[in-house]
């Protein structure tokens, strides 16, 4: 059936009377060239403009029937008529103001960072949940914003807000979060042609107006004139704390590094315990001394196989299957019953001021603290042996017990997990 069959004149009365059918079908206005109605088998009525461009036949959708009147479907296919004669192609117009409103929900702050997290499958646990908590806590409210909307001056008015509402530290952490983000989306994000939909990174600003916040390096530390009061404290918690903060003291391993311990990795033969999740990447084994050794051999007395971990959860659930997921609460506790306020990370301090304060070799040093810069050239010509790190560890060892006052034995455990 030819389209000519199908002309009416678009009136409401005219347009009520037509019915579906079995196939859908079309009917053509006979005043403005191109405007249809589209009728489907349930009786939908949907207004187009039918024409050609660039040598294709095109629909164009208009809107339906009846919430778009006869005379508002005429009045817009009129409209798109006269920019078809001037050349213009409101597909592919349409076309593009969809790709970019595309371009702008993918580019939104809050999918950038789950793409970037996605893409970046060596993280840990914890770096996600650092990013996350970053957006949540410093940018929440950009998170729905377009990075494209995210500009130079935008940026410094906010580093500027986060110093005041949160402090330098804080607000820093953000912005090298959001410059990251901006670093992976310039790289990820690609127009149709192959250049960076993402083309700078306004966090740069920052470091051109020197507005990056000044924040000291934290020196805290347990002094030695200290450690037997540090020590009567952490004697005060259960043998799942104590012993946690006794062998970050010993070893100076981060808090998550402790934490994920896996019994697994201890070879108490050998004397040795393998760190994996490292801040580097890079598996971090370490010989232990008389008193770490016995340590680990009377825990492992205590935990059995009730844990795969060195030191299992310890929350009201006591997820034995979990490690411990922070070390906050142990560190509050010890540091009131001792009257010595520390954080995990001060134990780290200690154990390093220790170890300097004993002329333990430069080169040594970092190896026991997992420390590698890739331009020390040197230091890539030199391998540390494991039981070359043993005498380094047994005299750290040695000196942080006798100024604890400690006898060279193991604590004794008292008290049996339970499930």
């Amino acid at each position: 059936m030819k389209r000519s069959e199908h002309r009416i004149s678009f009136t409401k009365t005219a347009l009520d009377a037509l019915e579906g059918k079995p196939a859908r079908y079309f009917v053509y206005d006979t005043k403005v060239p191109g405007l249809a109605l589209q009728i489907t088998p349930a009786g939908t009525k949907t207004f187009y403009l039918y024409r050609w461009l660039d040598g294709k036949p095109q629909r164009i959708r208009l809107g339906g029937y009846p919430d778009m009147s006869p005379e508002l479907a005429r009045k817009q296919a009129s409209a798109l008529n006269g920019d078809i004669a001037q050349g213009i192609n409101p597909v592919a117009i349409r076309q593009a103001q969809a790709q970019q409103c595309a371009d702008r929900e993918r580019l939104a702050l809050g999918k950038v960072l789950e793409a970037y997290l996605t893409a970046k499958r060596n993280l840990k646990a914890s770096t996600c949940k650092n990013y996350r908590d970053a957006l949540r806590l410093y940018l929440s409210d950009w998170k729905d914003l377009p990075l494209t909307d995210i500009t130079q001056s935008r940026v410094v008015e906010h580093h500027a807000a986060l110093i005041d509402q949160h402090g330098g530290a804080r607000a820093n952490l953000a912005m090298r979060v959001l410059s990251a983000l901006f670093n992976f989306a310039a790289g990820e994000y690609l127009n149709p042609d192959g250049t960076p939909q993402i083309t700078q990174n306004p966090v740069k600003r920052l470091g051109q107006l020197g507005s990056w916040a000044r924040v000291e390096r934290r020196q805290t530390l347990v002094k030695v004139a200290q450690m037997p009061a540090w020590w009567a404290g952490v004697q005060t918690l259960d043998p799942t704390g104590r012993d946690y903060l006794m062998l970050m003291m010993l070893t100076g391993l981060r808090r998550e590094e402790a934490a994920g311990i896996r019994w697994e990795h201890i070879d108490l033969n050998e004397r040795t315990l393998t760190v994996k999740a490292t801040k580097n990447h890079s598996d971090h084994t370490l010989p232990t001394g008389d008193y770490l050794t016995a340590l680990l051999d009377r825990r492992k007395a205590y935990i059995g196989d009730s844990s795969a971990f060195l030191f299992p959860g310890q929350n009201q659930r006591r997820r034995l299957d979990q490690p411990i997921s922070s070390s906050q609460y142990y560190c509050d506790k010890a540091s009131t019953a001792a009257q010595v306020k520390f954080t995990a990370h001060d134990l780290r301090r200690s154990f390093i001021t220790v170890a300097e304060s004993l002329d333990i070799p430069a080169y040594a040093l970092k190896r026991l603290l997992n420390h590698r810069h890739e331009r020390d050239v040197t230091q890539g010509y030199i391998v540390l042996d494991i039981e070359r790190l043993r005498g380094p560890m047994q005299k750290i060892e040695t000196y942080l017990l006798q100024a604890m006052h400690i006898e060279p034995t193991a604590p004794i455990v008292t008290s049996q997990p339970t499930t």
